[in-house]
């Protein structure tokens, strides 16, 4: 009796220690909030995987502009809809018949839209056709893909850079390549060397060589022609600087890479290489497949790569609607899937790009709450879902963020950054259970650090909560 008596009071003691900490986490996140020198918007939601209760809110039905964590919309989208083994195929086919190596007709690659196709693969392709000789022409089919390359909302001055790449479904090489910029002669024009091959771009030089005192930053703009201006200065003792900058228009480079593939194979064209769709007679000789959905949802969280992300949305668009992939039905494509899987009414927000690069995008919290708990409930994509976030302290965009906290702790999360824009959220693994959390950051002046900081600072009161 006395021993069962012992173990009842021991239980209720826990019980009362949960309440208790339960009842001090919102007046804690609040005076960290409080705490705060300058104000800014912010919407925060806590919530217990386990049992759904919500342990903490504030603003959670605002409106919030996501920036990156956006991608969590479309990974679960991807994941549940396509599956985590859905893999995107790059297909060479022949328009016409084959006789010892010889293709007396026109050989067609047709892009998927594959993120993570590059040179060496499309190498591989060719190698497999087993082609001597092409009579006819190359044709490029890139017809999977609607011809608007970005999303709407996306800002000007983004779109000279790899992370704004254009979307299409030719992508290659991630539609980006580097720029060698290196010092010249002082007050004499820097050097410019793309890690392109030649005709692909071409440079307007107005880079100037300077000791530093000068105040004029390095700004690149671009054309869809693959023109760039490179303007301002460069500080000679800085040494040689990198810029990873987007190749405005994929086709001229699909052109260049597949001639010169051709080529290196000792494949014998005779024709062009030309945008075409599939004619109705050719038959697939060769297939490229891309690494399995949970892999490239994997790096897309970790990396936070905007190039995976836009080309699922656009692709969940052609599968959902039967149809040519397009930032309009691959958005529609998303709001329907997570509707039919969360009940969320997305006829008072906006998404309209798959990677959160678009300032149109609006969302609040508790909408991103629920697709988190969706995607925790949901047992055919909860690992994979788990294995792609970052992890706090360890990798991805969360390596040095949160490096001491308690140990055995696991921390995942989706950031978001943008000039006035800072997020955080995903899953905190705790003892007893897994709280789902949503911190958005919006309408502040200045650089994000003093804000990623006040996000870890909610994050370490929540893994105190859990132990």
């Amino acid at each position: 009796m006395f021993r069962t008596l012992r173990f009842t009071l021991g239980a209720l003691g826990a019980l009362l220690t949960l309440e208790a900490q339960a009842s001090s986490l919102p007046s804690q996140i609040n005076d960290l909030l409080e705490k705060q020198p300058y104000p800014i918007h912010v919407g925060i939601v806590v919530q217990s995987a386990s049992s759904g209760k919500i342990l903490y809110e504030k603003n959670s039905d605002q409106l919030f502009m996501p920036a990156s964590v956006q991608k969590l919309l479309t990974a679960v989208s991807a994941l549940s809809f396509l599956g985590p083994e859905y893999r995107y195929e790059t297909l060479a086919l022949a328009d016409g018949p084959i006789k010892e190596g010889v293709l007396n007709g026109n050989l067609v690659v047709k892009f998927s839209g594959d993120p993570l196709l590059s040179t060496h693969d499309l190498r591989d392709l060719i190698k497999q056709t087993g082609l001597k000789k092409i009579t006819g022409q190359v044709y490029i089919d890139n017809y999977d893909y609607g011809s608007i390359p970005y999303g709407a909302g996306w800002g000007w001055e983004d779109l000279s850079y790899a992370y704004a790449a254009p979307m299409n479904a030719i992508i290659i090489d991630n539609n980006s390549f580097v720029m060698d910029i290196i010092p010249g002669e002082l007050h004499k024009p820097a050097k410019l060397q793309p890690r392109l091959p030649p005709d692909v771009i071409k440079v307007n030089n107005y880079l100037i060589t300077t000791t530093g005192k000068e105040t004029c930053p390095i700004t690149i703009y671009s054309s869809q022609h693959n023109e760039y201006d490179i303007n301002g200065c460069l500080e000679k003792r800085l040494g040689v600087q990198h810029r990873e900058l987007a190749i405005r228009e994929p086709a001229i480079y699909a052109r260049y890479t597949l001639m010169h593939v051709l080529r290196e194979n000792g494949t014998q064209v005779n024709g062009d290489v030309v945008i075409h769709s599939v004619p109705p007679q050719a038959t697939v000789i060769a297939t490229h497949f891309s690494p399995p959905l949970r892999l490239l949802v994997k790096k897309m969280l970790k990396k936070s790569d905007n190039m995976i992300a836009d080309s699922l949305l656009e692709r969940l668009g052609a599968q959902y609607f039967k149809s040519r992939g397009t930032w309009i039905n691959g958005s529609k494509a998303v709001k329907s899937i997570l509707t039919h899987a969360t009940g969320i009414d997305f006829s008072h927000n906006l998404i309209v790009d798959g990677a959160g690069l678009s300032r149109y995008n609006l969302l609040t919290p508790l909408q991103l709450s629920k697709v988190l708990d969706y995607g925790y409930k949901n047992q055919h994509i909860t690992n994979e879902l788990f294995e792609a976030l970052p992890i706090a302290g360890k990798d991805g965009t969360l390596a040095y963020r949160m490096k001491n906290l308690l140990h055995h702790t696991d921390v995942r999360g989706k950031t978001g950054t943008m000039t006035g824009i800072s997020a955080l959220s995903g899953y905190i693994r705790t003892r007893d259970d897994t709280l789902i959390y949503v911190i958005m950051m919006n309408d502040y002046v200045g650089k994000p650090k003093r804000y990623k900081h006040l996000q870890d600072e909610i994050c370490k009161l929540l893994v105190e909560y859990g132990y």
